[in-house]
């Protein structure tokens, strides 16, 4: 049932934002319950307990819309196959993710993630990747829908690019961990930089030169700040922006679960690569829940602290961030510790809420689908299946306020194309109302992706400066990928209504 938002949840949402946190006063309404002393958490080892390779319970919704006919699936099958293609995505991606080259000579640790606050510029037929002074924010609500794209197409394709990707990419979300190491001998676990900037470097292997100097240091802005970690062991006079925010967490909490469906995929140097990355995470849940739901980081002297405000803390309390009050121990421990809250994930509210920002609802839905996919993970499969039921909740409250002739600045289509794809990437079965949502958003993108302009292929173009990151229409370019998933994502439901002919993609080549 929809509820008006209450006055105390908008105040404390606008707290993701920067503003002060609402005190609950032991609200007699509260609507979520932890149990005292869950004991300490296992060791964080990157290897999850046993549990199911497909979805282990029966889950269906009744089916609303107009049945979409095999027609329609093949238009959107040749649509989406003739996108990918026609942006040379995979390619591409591949290209312009970047961190540290494998190619370096003293073998420093190598990995890959994309970027915001960069640009590509050309000269004389050189390519840099140039970074700005402002540096970059929220690099992990980017990353891991890319890695998540680029494992699905290795599992239908199984080229040795997408592999080598995937590793890379994988080291990346590993990169912003070791970053905040102040030497080898360093004892500190959990913490997690926003952006790293080693030294300027060429990358041979892709003929690329990477400069960070603008952020070396760059330019302290709230709500993070340069810090200087000179003895890294990984990469020594290391810059970082400190301050990692809950924007990213739970797109980062969720890959780490997703990307399940890559495990003993990737060879035994990618396997080392992807449990090293879920022990770095495992490590940041048990920080996070240890130290009250704040999320410590690195001052200018490179002391631990923990920054004012709700940027980096989680507000669990009235079920606001239910999301987060599962996903965190879940990772951390592999059971929810005894936390519970109304509304299947939603906590206290529906989807669209009046008077949440758009980055606060992103928050509450990433974290919401990061729940999900870990109650998988962990074999919670009560919890899995009421949290895919919060999830159908948030899609057909959205949709329902389309219908009514609204688009809410918190409910961007493209968000919830992204919302959709990764709620079923983790089993809930799309009905025909959501597969035309998204046909139609493949046929936005099929005719709106423009990619005869110079940014898309910057080895042919001239001398310029270009963005790091093409744009088009319907689908995030970040996310063109994830309909895959739809064909090789380990929990897909059998009984989702197809969005594209997954036998034809399989069959497909490589695009």
């Amino acid at each position: 049932m929809r509820r008006s938002l209450p006055l105390a949840l908008v105040l404390a949402l606008a707290a993701c934002d920067g503003a002060p946190s609402v005190d609950d006063g032991g609200a007699a309404d509260a609507r979520v319950s932890v149990d005292a002393g869950p004991g300490r958490p296992p060791p964080a080892t990157g290897v999850f307990p046993s549990h199911p390779r497909s979805l282990p319970f029966v889950y269906t919704r009744p089916d609303v819309g107009d049945v979409v006919t095999d027609a329609e699936v093949q238009q959107a099958t040749d649509r989406y196959l003739e996108l990918l293609a026609r942006t040379g995505w995979l390619d591409l991606v591949a290209d312009r993710a970047h961190g540290w080259p494998e190619s370096d000579p003293e073998g420093a640790y190598w990995y890959a993630t994309w970027w915001s606050g960069a640009g590509v510029q050309v000269r004389s037929g050189s390519i840099a990747y140039v970074h700005v002074d402002i540096g970059a924010d929220n690099n992990g609500l980017r990353t891991p829908q890319i890695l998540e794209g680029a494992c699905y197409a290795y599992l239908l394709w199984r080229d040795p690019r997408e592999q080598q990707l995937v590793r890379r990419l994988t080291r990346g979300l590993s990169s912003w961990h070791r970053a905040m190491r102040r030497s080898a001998s360093d004892r500190e676990r959990g913490l997690l930089s926003r952006a790293a900037y080693p030294r300027s470097v060429d990358d041979v292997d892709r003929a690329i030169h990477i400069d960070y100097e603008a952020s070396r240091p760059g330019v302290d802005a709230d709500p993070s700040d340069y810090v200087h970690v000179p003895d890294n062991p990984d990469w020594p006079d290391l810059w970082v922006k400190n301050t990692r925010s809950k924007d990213d967490m739970g797109h980062l909490m969720r890959v780490v679960a997703l990307i399940d469906s890559c495990d003993g995929e990737l060879g035994t140097d990618g396997q080392i690569d992807l449990v090293e990355m879920r022990r770095l995470y495992q490590e940041w849940a048990q920080r996070v829940e240890a130290d009250d739901y704040r999320i410590a980081t690195l001052d200018a002297d490179e002391n631990v602290f923990f920054p004012s405000g709700d940027l980096a803390t989680y507000v669990t309390r009235l079920g606001i961030e239910c999301g987060a009050g599962y996903a965190i121990p879940l990772l951390s421990r592999y059971e929810p510790a005894g936390y519970s809250c109304t509304n299947a994930g939603l906590g206290p509210v529906a989807d669209p809420a009046p008077g949440v920002s758009n980055s606060s609802a992103n928050i509450l839905r990433s974290h919401h689908e990061a729940a999900a996919a870990l109650a998988l993970l962990t074999s919670n499969d009560d919890l899995a299946e009421e949290l895919l039921g919060g999830l159908a909740a948030r899609i057909e409250g959205i949709l329902d306020t389309y219908e009514r002739g609204e688009m809410p600045d918190n409910a961007r289509p493209m968000d919830v194309v992204q919302l959709m794809l990764e709620s079923a990437a983790m089993g809930l079965p799309l009905t025909s109302r959501e597969v035309r949502f998204l046909h139609a958003r493949i046929d936005e993108a099929w005719a709106g992706y423009d990619t005869s302009g110079p940014e898309w292929d910057v080895r042919a173009a001239p001398d310029g400066d270009y963005v790091f990151e093409p744009r088009g229409a319907g689908i995030d370019f970040k996310d063109l990928a994830l309909p895959l998933g739809l064909c090789a994502a380990q929990w897909v439901n059998p009984a989702s209504r197809a969005v594209i002919d997954c036998d034809r993609v399989r069959a497909a080549t490589r695009p």
